[in-house]
This record gives structure tokens, sequence and C-alpha cells, in this order.
């Protein structure tokens, strides 16, 4: 028969803390001293004690998941940074919030200085109320979404670009 009652995340922690306090060595005076106390002052202690072991679990969790999203991070910037095609991360009205070095290289201008600029300043009179169309449907409907743009660069190169976007 299965058990239908399944454990809080609270109570778990409050089951690890209790078992750590158990292992937990008391030394001889202290023994004698929790002796000597009446049971609401030995039941406080104990409570004190069980929140010092979930504070110390919970922070050990933090830890591990601050270096696991470290990770996560390094591993995202490396992917975008290094990929040979051009990146961008656009907000709803098609401002570059982030690129990539290749995405740069593609416009021809310095990476920093194209962060906040308007990605559509970079397309073609004519391919850009697609662009637009692209932008509204990526926005609205959360949904996969390809569209062709022409690129200008900074030389007036013409580059023919397809921008993709979705889950």
């Amino acid at each position: 028969m299965k058990d239908t009652h399944t454990k809080s995340a609270s109570e778990t922690l409050r089951e690890k803390a209790e078992d750590l306090l158990k292992k937990k060595p008391v030394s001889q005076s202290t023994h004698q001293l929790l002796n000597s106390l009446d049971a609401e002052t030995l039941k406080l202690i104990h409570e004190l004690e069980v929140h010092q072991f979930e504070l110390e679990l919970q922070n050990e969790d933090l830890l591990k998941s601050r270096y696991a999203a470290h990770a996560a991070a390094e591993k995202y910037t490396a992917l975008y940074d290094l990929a040979p095609s051009g990146y961008f991360t656009l907000s709803i009205d098609g401002t570059i919030l982030e690129l990539n070095p290749s995405g740069a290289a593609m416009l021809g201008k310095n990476r920093p200085n194209l962060k906040a600029s308007r990605f559509g300043f970079f397309i073609s009179d004519d391919t850009r109320p697609v662009f637009n169309l692209f932008l509204d449907k990526v926005f609205s409907n959360k949904s996969k979404e390809t569209c062709e743009v022409t690129l200008l660069t900074k030389s007036n190169l013409l580059i023919y670009n397809v921008c993709s976007c979705g889950e």
C-alpha cells in the first residue's frame, strides 16, 4: 500500500536537522547542565539547536545552488559568445539587449556600441515589415518563428540573414 502522505520540504528539513542533532556529541558538563533544567527550557534549547541545523542545511543547499547557477551561466556565456553565428537578444521593441561577438562582427561595429541600439536600424527597408511582424509574433504568441531579412552593415554590404526564435 502506498503512503499518500508526502512530506513537505520543511518536514524533510526538520527530520534531517533532528537526525544531525541526535548524532551531535554532548559533553559531560553539558549533559549535567541539561539535567538541571526544567522541561520547558529543555524544549526551547532543543528547538534552537534544531533551527540551527536547519539553517546550516539550508545554507549548504543555497551554496550548491549558487555554484550550479554560476556553472550554468558560464556554460551559457561560452556557448553564446563563442558561437560562429551571430546571436542577438532583443527586447519586445527590437532593442539589442545582448549580442555575441559574431553578431557584432556581422554588423561591423563594436559589441558595446551595439547594446541598447535598435536592431531594426540594421535591417533593409524592404525587409523591415517582415521583421516587425516577426517580433510581434514572437512576443505575443511565444511560439517558434522564423523570418528572412536583409541586413545593412557599416560598409553598406547586404547580408541575407534568417531570424529565428522560440522554444
